[in-house]
C-alpha cells in the first residue's frame, strides 16, 4: 500500500497544483528589476571564473607585462570585445526577464508557494509551522535601488526559500506577514495573512538589548588573532621582497590585499551590529554594504556559547553566539558557523541577551553561579572540574575546565589563558550523549564527555575529566534529559513574550509585575546594576 505523502516543503502532487489558486491565493511577482541581478550575478560569475583559470599565468608576471599586453590591445580586439559583451549581456538579459515572468509566490492559509522555471517547472511549498526563521537582505545594489529580498528558512528545506526581489517596505512588511502567519500556526490559532505590499502593518518601538559602537568594532577587530596573523604575513611578505629583487610583485600583492579584504569583509559584515526585541524573538541587523536583519526565535536556539579573547580580557569584553537546528541561521552564507549576537559585548550586555534566551538557570542563586560560570577555578558547588592529571594535556587551561548540570541546564567551562569559554545546552535540546578516551587519557584515568546537538556548529564537549565523574555526569545528564523533555521544557512564544513583557500591540506592554518592557531589559534572574 502506497502511503500518504505528507504536505510539506517539495513538489507539490497534481491535485495541489489544481487546488494553488484557491489554497494560496494571489501570486505576485518580484520588483521588474529582479532580473537586473541575475545578469550581475552571471558577469559575477564569468569574472571570477577567468581569474582562477587564468591564476597561475597571473602570477608568473609583474605589473609592467600586464600593463604592456593590455596597451597592446588593438582596436579591433577592442571591438570585438564589447561587441561579444553586448551579445551576451542582450541575450542573458532576455531569459532573466523571462524567468522573472513566470517566477512568482503566494501567501496562503497553508503556507507558503513559490514556483519558478521555464523548462523544468518547480513547485516549492513551505507550510507556516515548519519555519524556523526569516531574514531580510539587502546587497549593496539593492540598496543604491532600494531594494532586497526575504529569506524563509525551514525545518525541513536543505536550502533556504528566497523572495526577492521586493521594494525595502514590502521586505519589512513581508517578514512580518509570514512571522505573525507562522506564530499562529504555531498556536494552533486560524492563520490570518496581514498586508504586506504598502508596509509593515504592525509598528512598534524595538528596544535595543545590545548596539556595537564603530570604535569599538574597529578595537576588538585589532585584537584579534586574525589580525595579527594578517599583519605577521604581510610583514613577511615585506620583507622577503625586500631581500629578493626576483620575488615577482603581484603575488606579494596579492597577498597584501587578501589580508586587507579580510579585515574590510569582516568590518563590513559587523558594522552597525544592533540587537533588538521583537514580538518575533532577537532581531540581530548588521552590514555596511550590504545589510542583513535575522530573526532569531529563542525556542529553536540549542546551544549558547560565550567567549572572551585574551586581549579582550582587559577590556571586560565578551563575544555571544546561539545555534538552531537544521537552519543557516547566521551571518555566514555558508551556514557553517552560529550566529554572533554579541561582539565584544560588556558583562551586562551579555547577561541580558542570556535572559532574553533563558526563562531559568535551574540554580538558587543565579548571580553567583554566572560569576563562577565566568571568573571561577577549580571545582565548586556545582561544578566538576578537571584534576591536576590533565595538566599535561590541557597545561594552561586545566584549572577552568569544569562542567555543571542545573535543573535545567548545562555549563561547560573552559580555558583560562588564551581565552576563556562558556557553552549552555538546554538538557531538553541535546541530541546525544558521548563517553571517550583518547589513549593517553586512558593511561591517566581522564575521559572526554560530549553533548551531541542537531546543528553541531558549537564544540559541546568537556574534555580531561576524571573517569568516574565523566561517567557519573552522563549518568545524570540522561536522567535529566529525560525528565525535562517528559515536563514540555520549552518555552512558547507566548511565553517568552509574557516573561519580557512584549505585546504585538507593543505602545507600552507592561509585563506579570507591572513593569515596560524599557525596564523589563534588566535580568529578572540575574541583577544588573545600571
Amino acid at each position: 500500500m502506497n502511503a500518504k505523502r505528507p504536505v510539506g516543503e517539495g513538489r507539490p502532487s497534481a491535485a495541489e497544483d489544481r487546488t494553488d489558486a484557491v489554497a494560496s491565493g494571489e501570486w505576485r511577482r518580484f520588483h521588474a528589476l529582479t532580473p537586473l541581478a541575475s545578469v550581475l550575478r552571471m558577469w559575477l560569475s564569468i569574472l571570477v571564473a577567468a581569474a582562477w583559470f587564468s591564476r597561475d599565468w597571473i602570477e608568473r608576471q609583474n605589473i609592467g607585462t600586464l600593463w604592456g599586453a593590455v596597451r597592446d590591445l588593438g582596436m579591433r580586439a577592442v571591438g570585438w570585445a564589447l561587441l561579444a559583451f553586448l551579445a551576451v549581456s542582450v541575450v542573458s538579459s532576455a531569459v532573466a526577464v523571462v524567468v522573472w515572468h513566470v517566477q512568482a509566490f503566494s501567501l496562503g492559509s497553508d503556507g507558503i508557494r513559490l514556483r519558478s522555471g521555464v523548462v523544468l517547472k518547480k513547485r516549492v511549498h513551505v507550510k507556516w509551522g515548519r519555519i524556523q526563521s526569516v531574514e531580510v537582505q539587502r546587497s549593496l545594489l539593492a540598496r543604491m535601488l532600494g531594494l532586497g529580498s526575504v529569506t524563509v528558512e525551514s525545518a525541513a528545506a536543505g536550502k533556504g526559500m528566497r523572495l526577492g526581489w521586493l521594494t525595502k517596505e514590502q521586505c519589512e512588511g513581508l517578514r512580518g506577514a509570514i512571522l505573525k502567519a507562522a506564530d499562529d500556526a504555531r498556536a494552533d490559532r486560524p492563520v490570518r495573512v496581514l498586508q504586506w505590499r504598502e508596509g509593515a502593518s504592525e509598528l512598534f518601538d524595538e528596544p535595543r538589548v545590545y548596539e556595537l559602537q564603530p570604535g569599538r568594532l574597529l578595537a576588538s577587530l585589532m585584537l584579534s588573532p586574525v589580525f595579527f596573523i594578517g599583519i605577521l604575513s604581510a610583514a613577511s611578505s615585506i620583507v622577503l621582497l625586500a631581500f629578493d629583487k626576483q620575488v615577482a610583485l603581484l603575488p606579494v600583492a596579492l597577498v597584501l590585499l587578501g589580508a586587507v579584504w579580510g579585515g574590510i569583509g569582516a568590518l563590513s559584515r559587523k558594522w552597525g551590529a544592533a540587537l533588538s526585541l521583537t514580538p518575533d524573538g532577537l532581531r540581530l541587523r548588521s552590514g555596511l554594504a550590504s545589510q542583513k536583519a535575522t530573526t532569531v526565535l529563542p525556542m529553536r536556539v540549542q546551544t549558547v556559547r560565550v567567549r572572551q579573547r585574551l586581549l579582550w580580557r582587559r577590556f571586560g569584553w565578551w563575544s555571544v553566539e546561539v545555534e538552531a537546528a537544521k537552519t543557516r541561521f547566521t551571518l555566514n552564507e555558508d551556514g557553517a558557523k552560529p550566529t554572533e549576537l554579541v561582539t565584544a559585548g560588556s558583562m551586562r550586555d551579555v547577561e541580558r541577551v542570556l535572559w532574553a534566551l533563558i526563562p531559568d538557570l535551574g540554580v538558587d542563586d543565579p548571580e553567583a553561579f554566572l560569576k563562577d560560570a565566568f571568573e571561577g577555578k577549580g571545582p565548586s558547588e556545582l561544578f566538576v572540574a578537571a584534576p591536576r592529571a590533565s595538566q599535561v594535556l590541557d597545561p594552561f587551561g586545566w584549572v577552568r575546565n569544569a562542567e555543571a548540570l542545573t535543573r535545567t541546564v548545562a555549563v561547560l567551562r573552559w580555558g583560562r589563558f588564551f581565552g576563556r569559554s562558556l557553552r549552555i545546552v538546554w538538557h531538553a535540546r541535546f541530541q546525544g550523549l558521548r563517553l571517550s578516551q583518547g589513549l593517553v587519557q586512558r593511561a591517566l584515568g581522564l575521559a572526554s564527555l560530549r553533548l551531541s546537538t542537531a546543528a553541531m556548529a558549537i564544540e559541546t564537549v568537556q574534555k580531561h575529566l576524571r573517569l568516574a565523574d565523566a561517567r557519573s555526569l552522563c549518568e545524570r545528564q540522561s536522567q535529566l534529559g529525560r525528565d525535562r523533555r517528559a515536563e514540555g521544557d520549552r518555552e512558547s512564544i507566548e511565553g517568552w513574550r509574557e516573561r519580557l513583557g512584549i505585546s504585538r500591540q507593543f505602545d507600552q506592554a507592561p509585563d506579570r509585575g507591572g513593569r515596560t518592557l524599557a525596564a523589563a531589559l534588566t535580568p529578572g534572574w540575574g541583577p544588573v546594576e545600571g
